[in-house]
């Protein structure tokens, strides 16, 4: 397959679907006159107002200003009060009571030489006023650079940084990640937060029920397990934050933007492109890149098949029979199963059963034999219970699992049993279940590749290898579990041959993920339901990871509580699955 990554980025379609949509790019705001500092390939301007930037090839097109009437920046001190539920959890409710708050930013001077710009003022509150600093640098041709932090004796105090730029009533806002209700985000407040996608999302009844039943599991439209602070408008304006911490995008108001993040700087990068393409391609230097997919997974269908070795025989050689090709069979109850109240659920040891599987190599040859590939299942859990804890007893003995502040295992819910989770801070612990992918999975069990799902449920009151930070960690994990998975392959030496699909991640997933996971059916867009809705539904929501660098999705084919059905993969469209039970 020899397709150039601006032919396969360009096939999605979104740079054509961005041009048409309200708002387009014709209307631009010009360059007023002030004083203009060049910092690279880029023109900061000193308006009496605020600040403006544009680009050497187009002096005359605003690619970001601060918000109109000047109140651009907030810095506060506050402390955050965080609730997680669900079943699993990974569901949050995050509060914030601001202790001291500084605004109305005044710009007491630029000084710019080269590529950098250094603007420095002074912001004011009830607590008297504090100084600030906002650093451009040109990074790139194309990315500026900026940092933003509180200056002087009070900037300790200061935890919160919010910056507002200016929007326009017609400017349509694309990102933001993998997004499952919406498209266009104007009007809207996101939270940038791994977490479950929620069953429901705010559907009258259904969320209700399942907020009552499943432990408050609904979620609402904005909840995503794949967020990313980055977005791209209708007007060709577009930058992404590089913090991992929490934060908030709030596009509500018609003539700005506000972007919040629970730290006491912000970094991160103003984008030029002429383009979407172009736009998406400069994101994508610092998010990464996905690699293209290998060629058998397009060779037909991967079959999701559960139930031992005798069901699983019966259902493919149906298949056969009615000449479907089969480019792979998905066996997520590779590791045997257990029957809870959300149905069949798998163990979660990460170890070959061999009773429920008997005869595994020769149902893997066989399948191999007519050109297939065999898939599995993993996530970055361990079980507890007897008999099928020998992981978990290992992992615990050797300090490699989320602890809570006691040294206690931090034990996670799922359905109605609990689980270790892998602290991926701690780099014996990734070496760790990196060998047991390599030894189990690829060499045991002879997998092609696997679903590595979860990575939504870092508590942020946990306590972490060396002391590191959960809330740094929490949107930092997902990723860091991808990665872990994608060294796997790669060490084996199958790392262009192997395929693992995703199921959270943030703003570098794409460098290190093979394929995203877009959900399951409850998580469709309103006015849709069912299978029969999916292949609309998956075209939909794979624009809109694109847009966040995620070239290749997946979406079910059958729904969360079924067992899995058919799984297509198609290059630059979005694949189709089905997925049992939530593992």
């Amino acid at each position: 397959m020899n397709l150039k990554r601006r032919e396969f980025v360009a096939a999605s379609g979104s740079a054509l679907a961005i041009a048409a949509l309200p708002g387009g790019l014709a209307a631009q705001p010009a360059v007023a006159p002030g004083e203009h500092y060049p910092v690279g390939d880029f023109i900061l301007t000193r308006t009496p107002r605020g600040l403006r930037v544009a680009h050497k090839q187009e002096p005359e097109r605003v690619i970001w200003e601060t918000a109109p009437g000047g109140d651009f920046l907030v810095a506060e001190g506050a402390t955050a009060n965080i609730k997680e539920f669900g079943a699993p959890e990974g569901t949050f409710e995050i509060t914030d009571s601001v202790l001291a708050s500084y605004a109305k930013p005044t710009i007491g001077g630029v000084e710019a030489a080269g590529t950098t710009a250094t603007v420095s003022g002074v912001l004011t509150g009830s607590s008297g006023h504090i100084g600030y600093k906002l650093i451009f640098e040109a990074v790139s041709a194309t990315q500026l650079h900026f940092v933003i932090g509180a200056d002087g004796s009070k900037a300790p105090s200061i935890n919160r940084v919010r910056l507002l730029f200016a929007s326009t009533k017609d400017e349509a806002v694309f990102g933001c990640g993998e997004q499952l209700t919406y498209f266009d985000q104007k009007g809207k407040m996101l939270p940038i937060l791994v977490q479950e996608h929620g069953i429901g999302r705010g559907r009258p009844i259904i969320t209700q029920l399942v907020d009552v039943f499943d432990h408050n599991s609904g979620g609402n439209p904005y909840h995503t397990g794949l967020p990313a602070p980055h977005i791209m408008t209708s007007r060709l304006r577009s930058l992404f934050l590089e913090n991992v911490k929490y934060g908030v995008f709030d596009m509500r108001h018609a003539d700005r933007i506000a972007i919040k993040v629970w730290s006491a700087t912000m970094t991160g990068r103003i984008l030029y492109g002429r383009t979407p393409l172009d736009l998406i391609e400069s994101y994508t230097e610092y998010a990464g890149r996905m690699r293209l997919l290998p060629d058998w997974v397009h060779e037909g269908v991967i079959l999701g098949l559960m139930g031992g070795t005798d069901s699983v025989r019966a259902k493919l050689d149906r298949a056969r029979r009615a000449d479907i090709p089969i480019a792979g069979l998905w066996l997520q109850d590779w590791v045997g199963v257990r029957t809870t109240f959300a149905g069949t659920q798998l163990w979660w040891n990460w170890t070959l059963d061999e009773s429920y599987y008997p005869n595994w190599r020769e149902l893997v040859a066989d399948v191999e034999s007519h050109g297939g590939r065999v898939l599995l299942y993993i996530n970055p859990f361990l079980a507890t219970e007897e008999g099928h804890n020998q992981l978990f007893t290992e992992a615990k003995a050797k300090g490699y699992l989320v602890q809570k502040t006691d040294g206690t295992p931090y034990l996670i819910r799922n359905s109605s049993f609990y689980v270790g989770m892998l602290d991926l801070s701690n780099p014996e612990a990734f070496a760790w279940i990196k060998g047991i992918m390599k030894s189990n999975m690829i060499g045991a069990a002879g997998a092609a590749g696997w679903m590595n799902d979860f990575g939504e449920a870092l508590p942020f009151d946990a306590r972490l290898h060396g002391g590191a930070d959960p809330a740094v960690w929490h949107n930092r994990y997902p990723v860091e579990w991808q990665r872990a998975n994608r060294e796997a392959i790669d060490e084996a030496g199958r790392g262009d041959d192997m395929v693992f699909f995703s199921r959270a991640g943030f703003t570098q997933s794409p460098g290190v993920a093979t394929l995203f996971w877009l959900g399951a059916d409850a998580t469709l867009r309103q006015g849709l339901q069912g299978p029969r809705a999916l292949p609309e539904e998956a075209c939909y929501r794979g624009e809109r990871e694109r847009l966040s660098g995620g070239a290749a999705p997946v979406s079910p084919l059958s729904g969360r509580s079924e067992h899995p059905r058919v799984t297509l993969s198609v290059p630059a469209r979005p694949r189709f699955d089905g997925r049992a039970g939530a593992g």
